[in-house]
């Protein structure tokens, strides 16, 4: 089996690095990173400009965003078919709206648009410096995915990590996404000239969702992990106008 590791958080992060020894169990791997942090770039891609690559040993650290790096790994840096594509571990969670800005989930879905089964992790604490310790976990749960092929082509789970040691956690979830919200995001910030600044990020956040929610899973200390669907067709809508006579 042939691995590509990818993330946001750059390519010399502890998350990536945790991630790879687990991939390393599982199958051949190849890292291809970004050189520094993507985090929020979703699924952007270098369009204007050139995107330098550098590779060290077998991997590769690309100048440019997650997207990029999936795209140069699919179609000029690895030889042969890749068979699955994990990304992260992720430096925070990602979940209910995070799957549409995370560039950790992006990279995944990007391999995912290639036919690729992938995996994006997670994890929902805030020290990463131990990420190593969730090997075994990581391990056994995505063994047990491809043994009952789970993992298969077009598919994209995102999985988080309870903010917690791997020996407290309760189990595994099976969940939807959340929907979080964010109040006082916007902080103004302090200029001596007549043009104002703005920050985004932070502010108060809640959360709703159905009670197989992701949020839920982790706050009450469990693996969370969601089956992600591309397709955003409407169906439900679609059928309501499928009668619609449109006259232009």
């Amino acid at each position: 089996m042939q691995i590509l590791c990818t993330n946001d958080d750059g390519y010399g992060s502890q998350g990536i690095e945790a991630l790879v020894g687990v991939s390393k169990r599982i199958g051949h791997t190849i890292v291809v990173a970004p050189e520094t942090e993507q985090s929020a770039m979703s699924n952007a891609l270098t369009l204007h400009k050139s995107i330098r690559c550098v590779s060290s040993g077998e991997n590769f650290i690309v100048k440019g965003t997650p997207a990029d790096c999936v795209i140069m790994a699919t179609n000029e840096l690895i030889q042969g078919p890749i068979d699955l594509c994990l990304s992260g571990i992720n430096h925070g969670a990602n979940m209910g709206e995070d799957v549409l800005y995370s560039g950790t989930v992006a990279g995944a879905m990007e391999a995912t648009l290639a036919g690729i089964p992938s995996l994006s992790v997670s994890y929902a604490g805030s020290s990463y410096d131990d990420l190593d310790e969730w090997n075994d976990v990581l391990f056994e749960l995505i063994t047990d995915m491809i043994r009952k092929n789970l993992l298969k082509e077009n598919s994209l789970f995102n999985l988080n990590l309870p903010d917690r040691k791997p020996s407290l956690i309760k189990g595994v979830q099976v969940t939807s996404l959340g929907s979080r919200r964010y109040n006082n995001s916007i902080t103004r910030c302090p200029d001596t000239t007549s043009e104002h600044y703005y920050q985004i990020g932070g502010g108060d956040l809640t959360w709703t969702g159905s009670l197989t929610a992701d949020y839920r899973a982790i706050e009450d200390g469990y693996i969370s992990i969601t089956p992600v669907k591309l397709d955003l067709t409407d169906y439900s809508i679609l059928e309501e106008i499928s009668e619609w006579n449109i006259k232009l």
